[in-house]
């Protein structure tokens, strides 16, 4: 099944009302949105410092935390290399906010789809937002002016390596189910109810003056929309 779902969150089948401003408060929103599916053997790819473990454990779920971090069940590094488990491991794989960071963005999204047996949840940045929240309101982005994809003084220890908006996310995700052998359960993106330019007739006039001095797929980049959320389902 496929289900893109940009605008009705009532069609959605995992959805929270909470929100987030932190990793701690993030695991909280995570865990709401998806509780369903931590019921079972749970491993979480890239887990930094396992803010989630807790709540699994807690709630039944039997939960491995690997990557990089000083308190992580296992010191691995995931770009490039093998997940150290075998094929269908765990019920459910989560890989929050990594794959960005990757060089090999594509082995390392093959290795969740062959550990799980069931469901991979994946979230991504919206990378043409933060681009665009930078150009238009430079005090309220962090230093340097694009933070991940900057050219600071030092080498930073850590940056995203890939830029895409969120129909180029979906394509990708969409055009690898046959390869890959799994079904797209949910792709929801936060604040995408809410438009660019706003509600009303002159800020409809602004959205087709915009569109037609820059760009006619202006929408489809979803400037305003916050972070990519995605939910696989490996077929049987």
């Amino acid at each position: 099944m496929v289900l893109l779902n940009l605008t009705n969150k009532k069609m959605q089948i995992y959805s929270t009302h909470l929100s987030y401003t932190g990793r701690e408060s993030k695991a909280r929103y995570v865990f709401d949105k998806y509780k369903q599916l931590y019921k079972h053997n749970v491993l979480d790819v890239g887990a930094d410092a396992q803010h989630m473990k807790e709540q699994i454990k807690n709630f039944g779920g039997n939960y491995v935390g690997i990557g990089f971090g000083s308190n992580i069940d296992i010191n691995f590094d995931l770009d490039g290399n093998s997940l150290p488990f075998s094929d269908n491991s765990f019920e459910t794989v989560q890989c929050l906010d990594v794959l960005e960071h990757l060089n090999d963005f594509h082995y390392t999204f093959s290795e969740l789809i062959r550990v799980s047996s069931d469901k991979v949840i994946i979230s991504l940045p919206n990378c043409w937002s933060l681009f665009f929240k930078m150009l238009i309101d430079e005090k309220n982005h962090p230093k340097p002016r694009l933070k991940w994809y900057g050219l600071p003084e030092e080498k930073p220890i850590d940056r995203h390596r890939w830029f895409f908006s969120k129909s180029e996310a979906f394509s990708f995700f969409f055009k690898n189910q046959v390869k890959f052998n799994y079904s797209i359960e949910q792709f929801d993106v936060e604040n995408s109810e809410s438009s660019l330019f706003g509600d009303g007739l002159f800020n409809k006039i602004k959205s087709i003056l915009f569109q037609n001095l820059f760009r006619k797929d202006i929408n489809e980049l979803g400037l305003n929309n916050g972070t990519i959320w995605i939910v696989l389902t490996k077929n049987k």
